[in-house]
């Protein structure tokens, strides 16, 4: 199992490099730090006390989604910026996906896939057919750890449903709305069926 952890780890480094180098951050210095202090705010103490570190990026991408590596690097796409109406909605959003890294939902995952030898030989393809000329976009499909842990249907329904609280506490925990929760919820539930229409079509 740690032997699997490390390529996993090794994985997600590889494609955050491609990510970085392809041009899809987008770099603005007041929404990096606006949204890296947000992330510091609200997670929990006893996480930051053990020394657990969060950065977060927004990449360029229209899809409406979020996903978190298990080594604490959370991307936001812009799309799902776009959709935002305040900052309850935008920490609901940030509270999932600690939930998710907090409880090594991932990872989990990961070890629960039926076929572990074709998935990670899909990951050792990865560095070969998602590396793009820097500054150009690089096609998020073809980054399959990414992917899977920006999918709403990634993880189990009991992961879901333990980020979904972990979201609502973190809402409530900061003098947050917890209605905005429903909104978001919302969004991704239509989303998804969207999503599922155009598999269909």
């Amino acid at each position: 199992k740690e032997n699997d952890e490390a390529r996993i780890w090794q994985r997600c480094k590889e494609e955050e490099d491609i990510i970085y180098d392809s041009g899809m951050i987008y770099n603005d210095v007041r929404l990096n730090e606006y949204l890296n202090s947000l992330a510091k705010k609200i997670i929990p103490q006893d996480v930051s006390n053990s020394g657990v570190t969060v950065e977060v990026f927004v990449l360029r991408s229209p899809l409406i989604n979020a996903g978190m590596y298990p080594n604490g690097v959370m991307y936001i796409n812009m799309g799902l910026l776009a959709d935002l109406d305040n900052e309850a909605q935008l920490a609901y959003v940030m509270g999932h996906e600690l939930t998710h890294f907090i409880n090594r939902h991932t990872l989990k995952q990961f070890r629960n896939l039926k076929n572990k030898s074709a998935f990670f030989a899909t990951l050792s393809m990865v560095t070969g057919s998602a590396s793009g000329a820097a500054g150009v976009p690089v096609d998020l499909s073809s980054l399959s750890v990414f992917t899977f842990i920006s999918s709403i249907n990634s993880y189990s329904r009991d992961m879901e449903r333990r980020a979904d609280e972990g979201g609502f506490d973190i809402l409530l925990n900061n003098n947050y709305a917890p209605q905005e929760s429903v909104k978001m919820i919302e969004i991704f539930e239509t989303d998804l069926k969207q999503d599922k229409l155009k598999m269909k079509i």
